[in-house]
């Protein structure tokens, strides 16, 4: 195998793996592994694992130092030492998941993960470990994944040791006592339930059922009462000990620990505490090596080519395209995937969304996302369907289909300069990315440490290592109908459902209807875009393309409307990212040190600009700067707030003025979304709204570009909402308002969100219900001049303004960039007339009841869970205040915890 590696010597027990920025850039074009050896063999060889390893193949923004080593007895550990953390964190992650359910037992490995901290032999206690970290003010979790099951903990620095004592007693004997293992199936069968009903869970249990029977891709994974209480919980408890003795030893864990402390002491901690535990667990039953599910096939040919159709509960229909793949795995240092996505995904002019969305009016979203494992890869294309799309899905296919030959006869130096673009852009988000809470890395690289090698832990699943077209080349030949399922998901109340379909099924574990039939009833044109003999073999060049549709009358007049025709649609594909920052100045980069602990944290307060009107400005603007950030990038950020004077009176607008304002945020973002889609690849963002007291913009960019870029958003906003073509933009406005109000009308929001938003409307002056928006819709029809003038309102009048800018810039281009967003915006011409900035609310106002109110209200989702939302209103409060609500929350969090959910079992959300 053939590895770059920089090897130096580093104290005098460890060694350092620190490749140059060159030898990076080098290893962008090496060739990858032949030998075929899994990760597990990689590791195992590599001739410096017996030895701590600081890994120093990192982002450039991050100082975290990261040291990896192998116990005696099979463990590997990840160190990362953080000496500006208050926290420290801990994670273990296991290679098994739920494809190692005993098929007499679905949902084992799950119910696994939640037994597991039940106790053990050092410490019994079945809240021990929530009450020992309620102490610390720390907090913990775990999810069961299809290879592996992950836990994390985090908490105060001074409870590291203990933590690592406990956590290293549970992996190695836990206690599993039958009646608390029989009692913590409600927690799952209580996390099923709230899946039940997700349209989200159910379309990939759909797609999941239609695999090979003898895969444990098909199984149901969750688990709940029906398949864990079987038999007593004696027997239940049985099952799990030797589920846990046959696949938790330390050659299956992967160990992380995060924190200030050095890392020579975290891995004293990890060696005394872990180290004791057997090669083979406990019971010397332990295989070292997971089992692989490579065999069988989970889709071989006769499972493939099918078309699902679900009775939806959303208004809005989605479809879903699947393709089965060889397990991509082995080629993840060239992320051919992340082509595929990235075309697909392209928003700008000629792409596949403009097309499905404003040429032919059938679809209003569009997602790519792939998922690995032993059993293979899968492909999977969404698309988020308006009513035209969900009556035409041939029409949305051909059109997909169209754009992937398009793609297969790419040239292959353009394939290979786009992809060299996309791992450029990459890049650059990786070096200069926030970091991580100390949680999320150790349960994150815990994860990754199950399936990459150890040398690659920090790059492989970032950074495009080799860009190799032949591999692209390779999966778009595969993206056909031969090899795919396709999952139709209805609107609620589809007419189909309605004609009472024959040959309806039940998917078994979820209330979800849907018929199954041969895709070629479903999508007749398909076979067309079928592959010849010459072309399934990757070898071979692709086919000619196709670009005539299959389309309805209705469609052939949609694409005459924007005159367009089905072999001149516009598809095409996005070139090669341009335009993105090279990093060379860190000047302005590192925030300044300020008073106090506060200021040792989070670094010198915002600075107000007294120099305005020398830069002209107008005067009564009020400008903040903070040079910097705490981990120090090149990058800038922006924030402007233009808000109407305070009145007496609670400043409100009709439910009338929201629709028309939200109306005109939405087509505003999405006209600027395809106009700025290339400036977008290149790290300018941007996010705006507008309300009752004015407008709000957020800005950011690398800070080479932040200038120029936040100039072209500038004036796109200034220039409102596109009405230069009335016809087009009516199409735009009808589309826009229709999937409004079938939000409003959709009915599967979370209870507890659906919980939250009436208590917000309760509470909130100015805020309307969904019927009264709806109401306000359907009463007459929407205009574009009044959307067009209720956005362009909040930004004019009277307005106070404020603006910080913080990041890699100087005072001075500070204050320019800030007189520049000000006038781009029109404030200091006839539009805008300033007022101080104290003249304006600066918090949202929120009603005092004159005593306790309770509303109660139906589950609008339909399904058997409840929610109960408990507020309590404590008025405006100082910081000093605000931290002991945040410390009592603390400890309430766990006492109810334990009583209601540990306890009492009354939910699987207690906080």
């Amino acid at each position: 195998m053939l590895r770059w590696l920089l090897v130096l010597p580093c104290l005098a027990w460890a060694n350092v793996l620190q490749p140059s920025e060159s030898l990076i850039e080098a290893l962008l074009g090496a060739e990858e592994p032949t030998n075929g050896a899994s990760l597990e063999e990689q590791a195992q060889a590599a001739p410096s694992m017996g030895l701590p390893v600081l890994l120093a193949q990192k982002p450039r923004g991050d100082p975290r130092q990261y040291q990896h080593s192998v116990m005696e007895n099979g463990l590997q550990v990840l160190n990362i030492w953080d000496p500006n953390s208050t926290q420290v964190a801990i994670s273990v992650a296991v290679t098994v998941g739920s494809f190692s359910d005993p098929e007499d037992f679905l949902g084992l490995a799950h119910l696994t993960e939640h037994a597991m901290f039940l106790g053990s032999v050092n410490y019994p206690e079945q809240s021990g470990f929530d009450s020992f970290l309620a102490e610390l003010g720390g907090s913990s979790n775990a999810y069961t994944a299809d290879e592996a099951t992950v836990y994390y903990a985090s908490l105060d620095v001074q409870g590291f040791a203990d933590c690592m004592k406990r956590f290293a007693d549970v992996f190695h004997r836990p206690l599993f006592k039958p009646d608390w293992v029989w009692d913590e199936v409600s927690a799952v069968d209580s996390e099923h339930s709230k899946n039940r009903r997700s349209q989200e869970w159910s379309v990939q249990q759909l797609l999941q059922s239609l695999a090979d029977a003898r895969s444990p891709v098909q199984r149901f994974h969750t688990g709940n009462t029906e398949t864990l209480k079987k038999a007593d919980k004696v027997s239940l408890a049985r099952k799990m000990v030797e589920f846990f003795d046959a696949n938790y030893c330390p050659p299956r864990m992967r160990l992380v620990t995060f924190g200030p402390e050095s890392l020579a002491y975290q891995l004293e901690q990890a060696q005394l505490n872990f180290g004791k535990i057997p090669a083979k667990g406990a019971s010397g039953l332990c295989a070292a090596r997971p089992r692989s599910f490579a065999s069988p096939n989970p889709y071989p040919p006769d499972s493939l080519r099918q078309m699902l159709r679900v009775q939806g509960l959303s208004t809005m229909s989605q479809l879903h395209v699947m393709f089965p793949l060889p397990n991509l795995q082995p080629w993840l240092r060239s992320h051919p995937t992340a082509y595929i996505k990235h075309i697909l995904e392209y928003g700008g002019a000629g792409s596949l969304l403009v097309a499905l969305r404003d040429e032919l009016g059938l679809a209003t979203g569009i997602s790519c996302d792939t998922q690995d494992n032993s059993a293979g890869s899968q492909l999977q294309i969404s698309f988020v369907l308006l009513p035209e799309g969900a009556e035409n899905v041939g029409a949305v296919l051909d059109t997909l289909f169209t754009f992937l030959e398009r793609a297969r006869s790419s040239d292959s130096k353009l394939k290979s300069a786009l992809m060299k673009s996309i791992g450029q852009s990459a890049k650059l988000d990786y070096d200069w990315s926030a970091l991580a809470n100390p949680e999320d890395t150790a349960s994150g690289l815990a994860e990754q440490m199950t399936r990459l090698d150890w040398s690659e832990l920090m790059v492989a699943d970032s950074l495009v290592l080799k860009v190799d077209a032949p591999k692209i080349d390779f999966i778009l030949g595969r993206l056909r109908p031969e090899n795919m399922n396709v999952v139709l998901l209805d609107a609620d109340g589809a007419d189909f459902w309605r004609q009472s379909p024959p040959n309806v099924r039940t998917l078994h574990h979820y209330e979800t209807n849907y018929t199954v039939r041969p895709l070629d009833e479903a999508y007749p044109g398909g076979r067309r875009w079928d592959a010849d003999s010459r072309e399934s073999d990757p070898r071979q060049p692709p086919g000619p393309a196709m670009s005539t549709l299959q389309l309805s009358r209705s469609l052939v007049s949609r694409l005459d409307e924007v005159e367009r025709d089905e072999k001149n649609l516009g598809l095409k594909l996005p070139g090669e990212i341009e335009g993105l920052p090279v990093i060379r100045d860190l000047s302005f980069t590192a925030a300044r040190s300020g008073p106090g602990k506060l200021g040792k944290l989070w670094g010198q307060s915002p600075q107000k600009l007294e120099m305005a009107g020398s830069l002209e400005s107008p005067s009564l603007a009020e400008l903040w700067y903070r040079e910097g950030w705490m981990l120090p990038a090149p990058k800038i950020s922006a924030l402007l707030a233009l808000r109407r004077p305070q009145s007496e009176k609670l400043a409100s607008v009709s439910a009338r003025e929201a629709i028309e304002l939200e109306v005109g945020v939405r087509l505003l973002s999405e006209q600027l979304s395809v106009r700025l889609a290339d400036l977008q690849q290149t790290g300018v963002g941007w996010e705006f709204s507008a309300g009752p007291k004015g407008f709000t913009l957020e800005l950011g960019s690398f800070a080479p570009t932040a200038r120029e870029g936040f100039s072209q958003v500038l004036k796109e906003i200034r220039q409102g909402v596109d009405m230069e073509d009335p016809h087009s933009s009516q199409l735009r406005l009808q589309r826009v308002v229709g999937d409004f109000q079938r939000e409003l009308e959709d009915k599967t929001e979370a209870v507890l969100q659906v919980a939250a938003g009436e208590r917000d409307r309760l509470l909130m002056p100015g805020s309307h219900s969904r019927e009264e928006l709806l109401a306000a819709l359907t009463g007459s029809n929407v205009s574009l001049a009044a959307v067009a003038k209720a956005f362009a309102s909040r930004r004019q009048g009277e307005l106070s303004a404020v603006s910080l800018v913080m990041g890699s810039c100087s005072t001075h281009e500070a204050a320019a960039l800030q007189a520049e967003l000000l006038r781009e915006l029109g404030v200091g011409s006839s539009e805008v007339q300033l007022v101080a900035p104290e003249t304006s609310e600066r918090v949202k106002r929120v009603i005092r009841p004159a005593k306790p109110v309770e509303l109660r209200g139906r589950n609008p989702r339909g399904d058997d869970t409840s929610v109960m939302l408990s507020t309590i209103l404590v008025g405006v409060s100082t910081i000093e205040q605000k931290v002991l609500l945040s410390l009592l929350g603390n400890v309430l969090q766990q006492v109810a915890f334990q009583e209601l959910r540990t306890k009492l079992q009354l939910g699987y959300t207690v906080g």
